[in-house]
């Protein structure tokens, strides 16, 4: 089975059950990370970059969550390449 793992700080809550499901032969494991900074073990690595950061010129209460739409599109992204390569 194919399994992504996507978290902004993988491993985050899902460390242990990413190794787990790695060492079985089955699974080809990818975790989908914001962190550059962090590899763990074995599994593939695949980092989302956002284009952009929150405009300055966005409300207070709603810069969150321009944020948050903007991580998510950037995971979505790197999400397509691996379906496109593949995975």
């Amino acid at each position: 089975m194919k399994v992504l793992f996507v978290h902004q700080n993988f491993p985050a809550q899902f460390g242990r059950m990413a190794a787990w499901m790695t060492a079985q032969p089955q699974h080809q494991v990818v975790y989908l990370t914001r962190r550059e900074d962090v590899n763990y073990g074995n599994i593939t690595k695949a980092i989302f970059k956002e284009h952009r950061e929150a405009s300055e010129n966005t409300h207070p209460y709603i810069k969150p969550i321009e944020a948050a739409i903007l991580q998510g599109q950037a995971a979505y992204r790197t999400a397509a390449t691996l379906k496109k390569q593949g995975f």
